[in-house]
C-alpha cells in the first residue's frame, strides 16, 4: 500500500464518520445498500454454478453489533450460499474498519472459527476509487499444516494479502473454506 492510499484512505474514513455523526439513519440506509450490492457481485460471479444446479443463494439478516459503537446494534443483510449439506454465509463484520470502508467475512457454517474466514474489505485503490478486495487463500492453505504456518506468520506480523474480488479470487476462496 502506498502512501498516497493510506493518506486517501484516512480521508475516506474521516468523511464516513462525519456522515455518521451527521445523520446515522441515512449512514446505516448506504451500507446495506453496499452490502446488497456486494451480494449482487457474489450472486454475479457464481451464476455459473447456479445455473448448473450446484448451489443456490438466500438472503437473510443478522443483528450486528460488533466493535462498532458509533453505529451501535443495527440489522444487516447476510448471504447464504447454499452447496449440497454445507452453508457459507457472507455476514457484514464492520463498516468502520482499519484501513478500509467496510468488512464482510465469509464463512462456513460449521467453522466459525476467525482463522477458518476469508475476509473482503472495501479499500481505496490507486485512483481514489472504493473497492471490494478479497483475502487471498486458496485450498491448499486448508491443509492443517499450512493453515498451521500460515498461522504463524500473522502472529510473526507478516500481513494478509488481497486481491481484487473477481470470480476467480472468489472461487478460490469458497474452495477453500469447502477443504476447511
Amino acid at each position: 500500500m502506498s502512501l498516497r492510499t493510506t493518506i486517501q484512505e484516512i480521508h475516506i474514513r474521516d468523511q464516513s464518520l462525519s456522515a455518521l455523526d451527521a445523520d446515522r439513519d441515512e449512514f446505516l440506509r448506504r451500507w446495506i445498500i453496499d452490502l446488497k450490492e456486494l451480494y449482487g457481485q457474489i450472486e454475479s460471479a457464481l451464476l455459473p454454478f447456479k445455473n448448473d444446479g450446484l448451489l443456490s443463494f438466500n438472503e437473510t439478516t443478522a443483528e450486528i453489533s460488533g466493535d462498532e459503537d458509533a453505529l451501535g446494534t443495527y440489522e444487516a443483510p447476510v448471504l447464504r450460499i447454499d452447496i449440497a449439506s454445507r452453508h457459507i454465509f457472507a455476514s457484514p463484520v464492520a463498516r468502520l474498519t482499519s484501513g478500509g470502508e467496510g468488512r464482510v467475512d465469509l464463512y462456513r457454517h460449521d467453522r466459525l472459527s476467525s482463522s477458518d474466514r476469508v475476509s473482503i474489505v472495501r479499500r481505496v485503490d490507486e485512483s481514489g476509487a472504493l473497492v471490494w478486495k478479497i483475502e487471498s487463500k486458496d485450498a491448499a492453505a486448508a491443509d492443517p499444516l499450512v493453515k498451521w504456518r500460515s498461522d504463524l506468520s500473522l502472529i510473526a506480523g507478516r500481513t494478509k494479502t488481497y486481491e481484487f474480488l473477481s470470480p476467480h479470487s472468489l472461487e478460490r476462496a469458497l474452495d477453500y473454506l469447502l477443504h476447511l
